[in-house]
């Protein structure tokens, strides 16, 4: 199986590209810098510009790039990035064959609601950073409607936190 982890030289893509090489999966990833541990291959700092005829199929996209500075202010960048860009990935991994998906969300498109946070409750994000992953999350329904057949699953991450943080 052929997987890419966007983000896999941060916190969560780095420690979920170990585990799945571990595992014997052939795994990409994008990121900072090439990693140290030979068995990732690395294909480019940024995810929204990868040369797609050269990388071929995927089995399996984990998408965790993204801004995730929640006082940055750069509305056009943070839209960019954390949700047209990604939206992007999807369709060229679709084009490709991929149908299978993972990407990050977050807690931030709660903003201020009541805790316990449940997933029927509408999202209502106080930043830009919410904002953004509440765009991803209707544009990947967008593009699940376009792709019927594809499987997306969106984590809504909180705290993170661990080891090689």
């Amino acid at each position: 199986m052929r997987i890419l982890v966007t983000g896999g030289t941060g916190f969560i893509g780095r420690n979920l590209a170990k585990k799945l090489s571990g595992f014997g999966y052939s795994v990409s990833i994008t990121g900072r810098e090439p990693p140290a541990d030979g068995n990732l291959e690395f294909l480019g700092r940024n995810f929204w510009d990868l040369d797609w005829k050269s990388i071929g199929r995927f089995d399996l996209v984990f998408h965790q790039a993204a801004i995730n500075d929640t006082m940055m202010h750069d509305w056009d960048r943070m839209f960019f990035v954390n949700s047209y860009a990604a939206r992007d990935l999807f369709i060229n991994a679709l084009n490709r064959g991929c149908g299978r998906f993972v990407y990050a969300s977050s807690t931030a498109v709660y903003g201020n609601l009541p805790v316990p946070f449940q997933e029927s409750q509408e999202p209502r994000p106080l930043n830009e950073y919410g904002e953004s992953k509440k765009l991803l999350e209707n544009l990947v329904k967008e593009v699940n409607g376009k792709f019927p057949e594809a499987v997306f699953v969106g984590l809504r991450y909180c705290n993170v936190y661990g080891p090689r943080e």
